[in-house]
């Protein structure tokens, strides 16, 4: 889907891009439709190293650039309806932003690293990383829909970004979200 009135919900980024397990288009006009129905087969295997569990509903979106500078860099707001009953739990909205390309020497698909971390700390964000106990100065209680933003928390605006690119040559990128348990 696509987000366009972030400012109408103090969202902290005004337009952008939205990946969601459930239904993109609900997102932020006061609806709250249930999201996956957990029945999909199609799962990202680095979301599923990431959470230790097996990942349902994947959103994903590929694709190649070509540097023009030596970083590149990723506003994003990570939000859950999972918030806040099942933090500390098996069940684990996970999502990350996995870069490969020349000079990158990971651990994911095609050698590809997670730049989508909790700020300062080599912790990938999930409902279990960032909530109301742990890193709480980057989680946003939303269990009233005090904004018309229909999940039960979510993140204030964070960046991924890596540096140490080659300017002219070709990087891949893969942004992807699944429900964990």
């Amino acid at each position: 889907g696509w987000l366009t009135d972030g400012d109408s919900i103090d969202l902290g980024i005004h337009e952008g891009l939205v990946l969601s397990t459930g239904i993109a288009a609900t997102i932020s006009n006061g609806s709250n439709l249930p999201g996956g129905n957990w029945t999909t087969t199609i799962t990202n295997p680095d979301l599923s190293t990431l959470t230790g569990f097996p990942t349902y509903d994947l959103a994903q979106l590929d694709f190649d650039f070509v540097a023009t500078g030596d970083s590149v860099t990723f506003q994003f707001v990570f939000g859950s309806t999972e918030y806040p009953e099942w933090v500390g739990s098996s069940f684990n909205d996970i999502f990350g932003f996995f870069l490969s390309g020349p000079g990158i020497a990971g651990t994911f698909t095609n050698g590809a690293v997670n730049i989508a971390l909790v700020p300062g700390t080599g912790e990938f964000v999930s409902i279990n990383t960032i909530n109301a106990t742990q890193n709480a100065n980057l989680y946003v209680d939303n269990t009233n829909n005090l904004q018309n933003f229909m999940v039960d928390g979510y993140t204030v605006p964070m960046f991924a970004s890596i540096g140490g690119l080659t300017v002219g040559e070709a990087y891949h990128i893969t942004l992807a979200i699944a429900d964990a348990s």
